[in-house]
């Protein structure tokens, strides 16, 4: 006798909730595989747009972020999801590099990794600002592999196409 068939007992309600139980586990399980074997979610929906109370204020903007947006490329004026954006930028910005799609489970990140023949050139991760992962940045930094993070989500922040490629840039090039 299971754990879950003690605690619900041997009356018809319980083992309808032991059957409901057990459908759920089998269902999540399923997702996992899929998810195991599709890493790539089914659709990938554009970042939401930012709505700002602040959009007639002028404020400090640095490079790549501030109140308004710019009109250079980024990933809010692209046509598409964000993920594509990025994807888009490194394949025109960095051809002699092959890219390499890592949707992490159980989260709303991606890395793109970019290889040059062999060697991992660069790790780029793309996070939610609500995520708080350091463990990638921590394994690239002691392995010596470049590695850049862009929050996709980040009120103000545009991940302008100069900036997201000044950044990977940099990170190559030590």
């Amino acid at each position: 006798m299971s754990f879950l068939s003690k605690l619900f007992g041997d009356s018809k309600e319980g083992k309808e909730a032991l059957n409901f139980l057990e459908t759920l586990f089998k269902e999540k399980e399923k997702q996992k595989e899929n998810a195991a074997n599709n890493p790539e979610p089914q659709t990938t929906a554009p970042a939401p747009q930012p709505t700002y109370d602040d959009i007639d204020e002028d404020g400090p903007s640095g490079f790549s972020y501030g109140p308004r947006m710019p009109e250079e490329p980024n990933q809010y004026n692209y046509d598409g999801p964000y993920l594509q954006y990025f994807q888009s930028v490194y394949a025109e910005e960095f051809p002699a590099l092959r890219q390499e799609l890592v949707h992490k489970d159980c989260t709303w990140s991606y890395i793109i990794n970019m290889y040059d023949g062999d060697r991992l050139a660069l790790v780029a991760e793309l996070l939610s600002r609500k995520s708080s992962a350091k463990k990638l940045k921590k394994d690239c930094k002691a392995n010596g592999i470049p590695y850049v993070r862009f929050y996709y989500d980040y009120h103000g922040w545009w991940n302008t196409r100069e900036y997201v490629v000044t950044r990977s840039r940099e990170a190559m090039n030590g």
